[in-house]
């Protein structure tokens, strides 16, 4: 696990960003506290990120500071992941693209392992193949270290889909998801982490799912120990395509799907995996 106990003193660090930072990305992540692993309201998770000399400084609202980590506790080096470099390094960002920007957490005693989670999306994007999850593009780098990685660009979260209560074809929405998901395992992974954030759509087809977020995807049969992006605890499990099924039953749920549809009532998707899944 990445040492996060070593932050920096802050009386060390601008107050507030300087034209000579590098701005790394902005994300939203929840915050961990010792008292359960109470989450913060949406609002109060954006955190943009600089890169400052050695270290990654944190900003919350553009102007307030957060703390600041260590480079190499939180940032992989090109040279980390050979497999990087089959990819194209872009030095402009394109505009037909997505930066996912590496997960930083706030707070020094979460200890998520940040340069794991960037080094299982570069693995998964690379040998996962299908038309309706991201396509891994280049990345971009700066000093040596990999800022993010370019991926293929969506525009609505099934939250977002959901909450507008725009029309769409549900039943077609499910069964295509349970397709992609059937193709994931038949490649010998799981993506663990599938719920309304993680799937999305293009504005000219709102009954095609995309499914995206793979850093938390792993071989079927993997066992291991892995702390949560969201809560404080460890969870120490067997990777099975159990877990996308259960994430299947809540999505379905979720999208208000009739029980009785017999379309998208698939057995060899939402009940327990297949042996072929294996294969």
């Amino acid at each position: 696990m990445a040492d996060f106990s070593n932050i920096i003193d802050q009386k060390s660090i601008p107050s507030s960003p300087t034209s000579e930072m590098e701005l790394l990305g902005s994300t939203s992540l929840f915050d961990c506290h010792f008292d359960g692993g109470e989450v913060v309201s949406r609002d109060e998770m954006k955190l943009k990120y600089y890169l400052y000399q050695d270290k990654v400084i944190t900003y919350k609202n553009e102007d307030k500071l957060k703390g600041a980590v260590i480079l190499d506790d939180v940032l992989l080096r090109v040279d980390e992941v050979p497999l990087i470099k089959l990819y194209k390094k872009y030095d402009t960002p394109p505009d037909n693209m997505y930066l996912k920007v590496p997960c930083i957490p706030k707070n020094n005693p979460w200890h998520f392992n940040c340069k794991n989670s960037m080094r299982r999306e570069i693995r998964n994007l690379t040998e996962i193949k299908h038309p309706n999850i991201p396509k891994l593009h280049g990345y971009r780098e700066q000093d040596g270290y990999i800022l993010g990685l370019y991926i293929d660009k969506y525009d609505i979260t099934l939250e977002d889909l959901l909450e507008s209560k725009v029309d769409f074809d549900r039943n077609k929405f499910f069964a295509k998801l349970c397709e992609i998901v059937k193709s994931i395992h038949k490649q010998g992974y799981v993506h663990a982490d599938m719920h309304e954030l993680n799937i999305m759509v293009k504005k000219g087809n709102l009954d095609e799912p995309f499914l995206i977020d793979f850093d938390s995807a792993e071989k079927i049969g993997t066992k291991t120990s892995r702390q949560s992006k969201y809560l404080c605890e460890y969870r120490v499990k067997t990777f099975t395509e159990n877990i996308d099924n259960d994430y299947l039953v809540d999505i379905k749920k979720l999208l208000g799907i009739d029980e009785q549809d017999e379309e998208v009532k698939k057995p060899d998707v939402v009940k327990p995996a297949i042996a072929a899944s294996n294969a």
